[in-house]
């Protein structure tokens, strides 16, 4: 935004100077009269500053018309008046009004003001070639720059689709993940029968750690794995393929683990890690690689044990209503 300000004053400038030609001799006129300079130069601020002001009301009217197609494309209801809310937010509008103002008013002022009133009240030649090329320049700045904002707009939005329609492995669809405080760790197995009793709850498992908020970490000479802590129902809730072995079993006391296929590769296959000793857990499955960090990062090695700390509830919902399931959900 920042960007199409700054473009936007040195368009504001490249008009004005434009412009100058058909006010030399009004200008002229002025400092006959006995208008200096600072006079004058203040005149073009002041001229900007109400320029500015139309433009920034014209902005919001356009906005709050504009609102319904822009909520429609980012598919999220955008809120103009927290604008008028904020503080900050209308003190940065208050004080950039006249910076705008000064910085696209001072240099077409100075500019024009350089030829002699004479000059102004008999030419009509305008400029001088030199403050020609100043204007060429803020040209093929401002279109070198639009040009680099369109490839950049154009790769962004690549982006985005890629992320959007990129196999994580794992379902992402009606998927929430509830903090739990460790205070209330033992009200757990209880808060979890209350919420897996509800129409609208699919599965619900506990965890310490979920893809994108894993904490624990191992590493020995030959192995480097993240590692999540969960219950048997985490293949069933994030819809994870078991392609080894088995799942845990529900309040299964032994220290067990699942591996990844990376991790799998790494230990030399199924047949070498089945009942293996990994980091004090028993390798008795192994379940289909997904991504559990961001998209820059390769494909890792990842363990889930079925110890049972907790740090997160993960829910998968039914299709319908999530307002309302949510708000099911929030009351237990």
């Amino acid at each position: 935004s920042m960007i199409i300000q700054i473009l936007a004053v040195f368009n504001f400038i490249n008009l004005t100077i434009a412009q100058s030609t058909g006010r030399l001799h009004e200008l002229g006129v002025k400092q006959v009269f006995g208008a200096d300079r600072p006079w004058l130069i203040r005149e073009f601020i002041r001229e900007a500053l109400i320029q500015v002001v139309l433009a920034l009301f014209l902005a919001f009217i356009l906005a709050i018309f504009l609102k319904p197609l822009l909520g429609g494309i980012l598919g999220k209801e955008i809120d103009l008046w927290m604008i008028l809310k904020d503080p900050l937010a209308i003190l940065l509008v208050l004080a950039g009004l006249p910076l705008v103002a000064v910085v696209s008013g001072i240099y077409p002022a100075l500019a024009i003001l350089r030829l002699q009133p004479r000059e102004m009240l008999l030419r009509q030649a305008g400029l001088s070639r030199s403050r020609m090329d100043i204007r060429r320049l803020l040209t093929i700045l401002q279109f070198t720059v639009l040009v680099a904002l369109i490839i950049s707009v154009i790769t962004l939005v690549k982006q985005l689709r890629y992320v959007q329609d990129k196999d994580l492995g794992y379902c992402t669809e009606l998927l929430v993940r509830l903090q739990v405080h460790y205070r209330i760790k033992d009200n757990v197995p209880a808060m979890m029968e209350d919420i897996s009793s509800l129409a609208v709850v699919k599965s619900c498992c506990a965890s310490m750690g979920t893809p994108g908020a894993i904490w624990d970490y191992s590493s020995n000479e030959n192995l480097d794995v993240s590692q999540i802590s969960a219950d048997y129902r985490f293949l069933e809730t994030f819809e994870l393929e078991l392609t080894y072995g088995r799942n845990f079993f529900p309040a299964e006391s032994t220290e067990v683990c699942l591996v990844n296929e990376s991790l799998l590769s790494d230990m030399g296959g199924w047949d070498s890690a089945e009942n293996r000793e990994v980091f004090g857990s028993r390798v008795i499955g192994a379940f289909k690689d997904f991504h559990f960090e961001d998209l820059y990062t390769p494909m890792g090695n990842l363990q889930i044990r079925n110890d049972p700390d907790v740090a997160h509830l993960c829910l998968r919902f039914y299709p319908g209503d999530i307002e309302q399931a949510l708000a099911s959900v929030k009351e237990v």
